[in-house]
């Protein structure tokens, strides 16, 4: 299944949760949960009627808007984001999502297989494909020296 959510991604991370010094309970930012409603509304048509069983492949691409403040020969095309947040951040707020709208019978656990991209672009979205995994025939493992 694959497909692409409208929306700017959040900057906002699960890292992003407070602390109350007097008492040393955390709390979660606001913004935080509010990117998590935002999600769970895009991603609850997609939600497959039976959640996927066994090991999952899964590739998502966050695109964000190009910079107003760069030159524009920066603002065309699709160019990597090097900026915050950091990419492992973000996913596991989408993730979680989708553990809560069952994509998955057991949980994220299942996922075996993930790409991930961060980049700028003209149509902000979040772009997702999402399979049972399969083994591919060549794996960049093998090719590593293991000496």
């Amino acid at each position: 299944m694959t497909f692409f959510l409208p929306c700017v991604p959040t900057t906002s991370t699960a890292q992003g949760k407070r602390q109350n010094r007097a008492t040393g309970a955390f709390f979660k930012d606001k913004r935080h949960e509010s990117a998590m409603s935002v999600l769970t509304g895009l991603l609850a048509p997609y939600r497959p009627s039976v959640p996927l069983s066994g090991p999952v492949s899964m590739s998502v691409a966050f695109i964000y808007p190009h910079l107003a403040t760069g030159p524009k020969k920066t603002r065309e095309g699709m160019r990597y984001r090097t900026t915050k947040p950091d990419l492992d951040n973000v996913v596991k707020g989408l993730i979680d999502v989708m553990a809560q709208l069952s994509f998955f019978a057991k949980g994220d656990e299942q996922i075996a297989d993930l790409r991930l991209s961060k980049m700028h672009g003209e149509e902000p979205g979040i772009a997702i494909r999402i399979a049972e995994a399969q083994l591919e025939p060549y794996c960049f493992w093998k090719a590593v020296d293991h000496a």
